[in-house]
């Protein structure tokens, strides 16, 4: 069995490769390639999470672990499926082909 040392530093390692590829593939910009890999990373970090979740001792550490990698596939499946920007997230493609499409004309006041 692990001891808590060992458990508190795997879970410290996950929750940061988490944080760092989620800001790394999923940020403001993003592209459908950067949305995949983020998306096979969870793929091979969730199983994991749930290993230790069955195994170890239960922390608030590791409940939180468990659902941060939830919210981040559903944040990336949300992201896959919604082509068009929503606030301040973008997929690249779109915002190239909606700026090339975007004719913007300031309001004026006629007198």
């Amino acid at each position: 069995m692990v001891d808590d040392a060992d458990k508190q530093l795997i879970i410290q390692y996950n929750w940061h490769e988490l944080w760092l590829f989620m800001w790394e593939y999923v940020g403001i910009v993003h592209t459908t390639k950067r949305l995949e890999r983020a998306l096979r990373r969870i793929n091979t970090l969730q199983p994991k999470i749930n290993e230790y979740y069955a195994n170890f001792c239960i922390s608030n550490a590791l409940i939180e672990l468990r659902n941060l990698v939830q919210v981040a596939a559903l944040i990336v499946r949300c992201d896959m499926a919604r082509k068009e920007g929503r606030g301040l997230h973008a997929l690249l493609r779109w915002i190239t082909q909606s700026d090339e499409r975007r004719h913007y004309q300031p309001s004026c006041i006629h007198e």
